[in-house]
């Protein structure tokens, strides 16, 4: 068999020659850095075929794997991200996990600790944010934090962005003022979206997020919205999708409220409410909710650390309640669903899960919502 004398290291391959693949993004600057040689060294094509640098390109290429939706072509984008706390921290991780590079804000120390030590870089205002990234993302408690943090003249967020920029408030806020921000943002050609939260922060990249706001917008900053939810849902125009948020947390309270009373009126009348819970849980009648199925066991278990706090709900109720008056809307069931929130936190329980909203109950019928032991057995 003929020997083949090794080629010096270094050295292109003769033409004909499979060279090995190497990643493509390195094909162009390999070509540059061996261009001379090849062409002092190499013979000179025949007529008609491929040239050498078309060789030398193709054997480097490498197959690639289908790239990531990305606005504006740019695979790894800026994102702002104000405000960190149990949604926001949810947020900037499943950012960073999409290879994002996350610029935070916020204005508790501990917060902004949390965000670097998941790989955030901190900055010292909004309109810092704004000025560093592609579109900025908001998680705040209440409206008046969103204006502040948009509207601030000196340095906020409209106060750093260019035109074309995208602001998407996920924060629980009423329509009517997220309508407000949209109409200022616009005049400074500032894209802006209502996208509130439906999901827990624990089920990040499963949420959905009704979107309020121009389709142009959505769809610029649809590439990260696309790792925080499942389903990523244009409702209509600016404060439609908070108008989603809020009614939907009307319905919260109403669940909730009814499913305190009912479990303590079932203590009150001598029966296990355990077994009361179970027997509906699993009965597949229409009045069964996944809230009802979360909301049971911390009761029977008497946990009470929140996972939704009553303090929360109040907010969000009170929102509600907000636009109903707006609109000369009168309401029947919400205002005594809130009337138990108030009660709630007069006891002191606002920081603690709406479940425990069932104390109320518990104090005015003289009884404990929890497992009987013996013929009912025990939790």
């Amino acid at each position: 068999m003929e020997r083949t004398r090794p080629r010096p290291s270094g050295a292109p391959p003769p033409v004909g020659a499979r060279p090995r693949a190497c990643p493509s993004a390195l094909s162009t600057e390999i070509w540059k850095a061996f261009s001379p040689m090849v062409q002092c060294r190499w013979p000179p094509a025949r007529r008609g075929a491929p040239s050498v640098k078309h060789l030398w390109a193709s054997a480097l290429r490498a197959p690639k794997a289908r790239p990531t939706r990305t606005w504006k072509g740019v695979v790894k984008m800026k994102v702002g991200l104000v405000g960190i706390g149990t949604m926001g921290t949810q947020i900037g991780k499943a950012i960073l996990a999409g290879g994002h590079e996350v610029i935070a804000r916020d204005i508790d120390p501990a917060a902004e600790a949390r965000a670097r030590e998941m790989g955030a870089v901190v900055v010292d205002s909004p309109k810092a944010v704004a000025e560093r990234t592609d579109l900025a993302l908001l998680s705040l408690p209440l409206p008046s934090d969103v204006a502040e943090v948009v509207l601030r003249e000196h340095d906020g967020l409209l106060a750093g962005a260019k035109p074309g920029y995208v602001i998407v408030d996920l924060s629980t806020v009423d329509p009517l003022s997220t309508q407000r921000n949209y109409g200022i943002a616009k005049e400074k050609g500032v894209g802006y979206l209502d996208a509130p939260v439906l999901g827990r922060p624990q089920t990040c990249g499963k949420w959905t997020l009704p979107v309020g706001g121009d389709a142009e917008a959505l769809e610029k900053a649809r590439p990260v919205l696309d790792l925080l939810a499942k389903r990523v849902v244009h409702v209509g125009p600016s404060g439609w999708g908070d108008l989603v948020k809020v009614l939907n947390n009307m319905m919260f309270a109403a669940i909730n409220s009814i499913t305190v009373e009912i479990m303590a009126l079932c203590a009150k009348m001598g029966m296990d409410p355990k077994i009361l819970y179970e027997t509906i849980a699993q009965s597949g009648a229409a009045s069964v909710s996944n809230l009802f199925i979360e909301l049971g066991p911390k009761i029977l278990a008497r946990d009470f650390d929140p996972r939704f706090t009553v303090d929360l709900l109040y907010k969000d109720v009170s929102l509600g309640l907000e636009i109903a008056r707006a609109v000369k809307a009168p309401l029947l069931i919400t205002p005594a669903c809130q009337l138990l929130n108030e009660m709630g936190r007069a006891k002191g329980l606002g920081p603690q899960d709406t479940s425990a909203l069932v104390h109320i109950y518990e104090e005015f019928l003289g009884v404990t919502v929890q497992p009987q032991e013996g013929e009912g057995g025990k939790a």
